[in-house]
């Protein structure tokens, strides 16, 4: 991924994605820092090792199609260890932002986020009246069960995670069980 605009790489060492990923995060972190002046760089965590394969203790991250996101913080402090956020120190604004950017791709087919963030940017979305009933729904599991794009995972207090659909020139690449590009 190497250093750009509106980001800062937690571990350069394990920032190797497949291009359309790589593109992906650094425009979308681009539009936020153009869009919010002043912000502070959005942390971005593991995606996956030099050609990929095993990378302990990640179940995923293997193909370079994953990405580990933090979270903007509410008091615009730059998040540089992706420690453990209380609903209440997330920049839903910001963050919005950057997570709407990356499903309107229409490459994302999975993100993993904690609960009690999703609760309380659902809440935000509606206060801003940003989304309806229907895209919560379709967007969030804490409303839309199993079917939802963003889904609890353990541990994703620290930041979401962005699961990438395949490139269409990656030959190689399948997609798991019931993941599809999300259409926003």
């Amino acid at each position: 991924l190497g250093d750009g605009p509106g980001y800062r790489l937690r571990f350069p060492k394990n920032a190797y994605g497949v291009e359309g990923v790589l593109k992906t995060l650094r425009s979308c972190a681009k539009r936020v820092r153009d869009s919010f002046p002043g912000t502070h760089d959005i942390l971005i965590g593991d995606l996956s090792r030099p050609g990929g394969g095993r990378f302990p203790p990640h179940q995923s991250h293997q193909s370079g199609r994953d990405a580990d996101v933090g979270y903007y913080l509410a008091s615009n402090v730059q998040n540089a260890t992706m420690h453990r956020m209380k609903p209440g120190d997330v920049d839903y604004a910001k963050t919005w932002a950057l997570l709407k950017c990356h499903i309107t791709t229409d490459r994302v087919s999975r993100v993993y986020m904690d609960r009690k963030i999703q609760i309380a940017m659902i809440e935000w979305l509606r206060k801003k009246k940003a989304i309806d009933d229907g895209q919560v729904q379709r967007i969030f599991e804490v409303e839309g069960g199993d079917e939802a794009l963003i889904r609890h995972a353990k541990e994703h207090d620290t930041h979401f995670h962005v699961r990438f659909s395949c490139d269409a020139n990656q030959t190689e690449c399948a997609e798991e069980e019931g993941e599809e590009p999300f259409d926003f």
